[in-house]
């Protein structure tokens, strides 16, 4: 069978395919998008892509790509660990000493940066005599701080390994966190306890839980998004607490907004600075400082809010429409 040889980008002279290192020589393999059937192409790779023999036990590039992509990964380990556990000016801050840890002090961070290209170099598009035969696309890319990867496993194999976690529990994590929230589920691997199966168990229960709560919040907060409510702001009382005045006029802005705890003031807090930004910085912050006091009050004091508040009623009304569209919202 013919070898067809790829064209080559001036910029990608001599550099290897798969990984960007300076190529030394070519592996054959099958493309399946020439002709409408199989060709062999010869691709530049350098001596340790070649060394892998992935080329000898597949049939196409599709398949040849990641499975160097794995080992490139797995080779460099060491080197990828170096950006996984320092930031550069913490290891040249280090108090290495001696020669082997004054050597990795100079070169450690170099070292990191070259495992890194490596592994995220993208090949060029593939050319036979000017014309194109694929583009080099992932379906899906995985990533993790900075480094990405061919497939979920092969991220996985480096995180448990490069930061000693248990590859089952890190695996659920991640599935509950999500491809782009890596970098939060290894934070959660690593901070939790989970010597014991026992542990993980429990640690992974309490993180579902927190999920089903956040997910719960953010559906209440897009149901009390629809509340429309009017409060006639003569019919509001202004309120003194601690030296302090809650005017009418912030007041109304809580009801009207169905602002009864500090969750829904923390949403809105962007939304009341906008309101009364015409008030001046100091001034909507003395306003919105007093609002947190009216609120903590109502909120630590049943018998204050039923005895002494004196919108007592109008609050009551307005609870009474946030649970009510809140209800209409879960049907």
């Amino acid at each position: 069978m013919e070898v067809l040889e790829i064209d080559i980008p001036f910029e990608y002279r001599f550099k290897c395919w798969f990984c960007g290192e300076d190529s030394h020589t070519y592996i054959e393999v099958n493309h399946s998008e020439i002709n409408g059937g199989l060709s062999l192409i010869s691709i530049p790779t350098c001596d340790e892509c070649q060394s892998y023999g992935c080329h000898l036990s597949v049939i196409t590039l599709d398949e040849l790509r990641p499975l160097i992509k794995d080992k490139i990964i797995i080779r460099s380990s060491k080197e990828l660990s170096i950006g996984a556990n320092w930031t550069e000016k913490e290891l040249t801050e280090s108090d290495f000493t001696g020669n082997a840890f004054e050597g990795f002090k100079r070169s450690g961070w170099e070292m990191f940066l070259i495992a890194k290209e490596r592994v995220n170099f993208k090949a060029w598009d593939l050319c036979i005599d000017g014309i194109p035969i694929s583009e080099v696309v992932n379906e899906e890319i995985f990533e993790f701080d900075g480094l990405t990867f061919s497939n979920f496993n092969s991220m996985l194999d480096y995180l448990s390994k490069t930061f000693f976690l248990d590859k089952p529990f890190l695996k659920r994590v991640l599935t509950l966190y999500g491809n782009d929230r890596t970098i939060e589920a290894v934070k959660f691997c690593r901070l939790v306890p989970h010597e014991t199966e026992t542990e993980r168990e429990i640690a992974f229960e309490d993180l579902v839980e927190s999920f089903r709560e956040k997910d719960a919040l953010a559906l209440n907060n897009k149901i009390l998004d629809k509340l429309v409510l009017y409060v006639d702001i003569d019919s509001i009382v202004p309120v003194q607490l601690k030296n302090n005045t809650i005017p009418a006029l912030s007041i109304q802005w809580a009801m009207q907004n169905g602002v009864i705890n500090f969750e829904t003031l923390d949403r809105l807090e962007d939304n009341f600075f906008d309101t009364f930004s015409s008030e001046g910085d100091e001034k909507a912050f003395q306003l919105f400082n007093a609002l947190e006091i009216y609120l903590d009050k109502r909120l630590s004091s049943l018998s204050w809010r039923k005895n002494q508040d004196p919108n007592f009623a109008l609050w009551e009304y307005v609870e009474s429409q946030c649970k009510l569209i809140r209800t209409r919202g879960n049907k």
